[in-house]
């Protein structure tokens, strides 16, 4: 056994000259950041990640020691630098990710600037869609009571209660639905 431990060794050394496995480029790239007088001046952006791997954070946490500026952008509802999110939560791969990243950020020392939450307009001029979407995660459900032109009830679970519901009270936005 120790005459292969010994075989393996010298072969992964001769092929460590000449080739390099597709996994080992974040660790080569891990090892020449600090090198690098280009990262020194650098604003890093990264975008369009909701986890990273083990080597990607080790990329990451030299970026953090070496560039000038990183800006790291995620898709949140909130905020997750002190504590992650729960299990449950609609966000929470890529609230852990944030947290994660947050604290990474503070172990390296690296100072961190305001963390900037877009106010969300998109509903500005859809309330019945605003409002869908504040109640997505919320038990028990509070019936919209508005007209709503831009929904529609296509699929239930409980049809014979939405239409009871619908019937009624004459207000409600399933019954102006169900009359057109």
């Amino acid at each position: 056994m120790h005459d292969l431990h010994v075989l393996y060794q010298q072969m992964e050394q001769h092929l460590q000259d000449e080739y390099v496995h597709s996994e080992d480029y974040l660790t080569l790239l891990t090892e020449q950041i600090p090198l690098s007088d280009e990262i020194k001046g650098a604003h890093i952006y990264i975008d369009g990640f909701y986890q990273f791997t083990p080597q990607q954070l080790l990329v990451i946490e030299q970026l953090l020691l070496h560039a000038e500026k990183i800006t790291a952008a995620f898709t949140v509802d909130r905020s997750y630098h002190d504590k992650q999110p729960n299990e449950l939560d609609l966000f929470r791969m890529t609230g852990k990710t944030y947290f994660q990243l947050y604290q990474l950020a503070k172990e390296c020392g690296a100072s961190i600037s305001e963390h900037i939450l877009e106010k969300n307009n998109r509903h500005l001029h859809t309330p019945d869609l605003a409002y869908l979407e504040r109640q997505y995660e919320q038990r028990p459900v509070k019936p919209y009571q508005e007209i709503t032109p831009h929904l529609t009830v296509s699929k239930s679970v409980r049809v014979n209660e939405l239409k009871l519901r619908g019937s009624s009270e004459r207000n409600s936005s399933f019954s102006e639905r169900r009359r057109t």
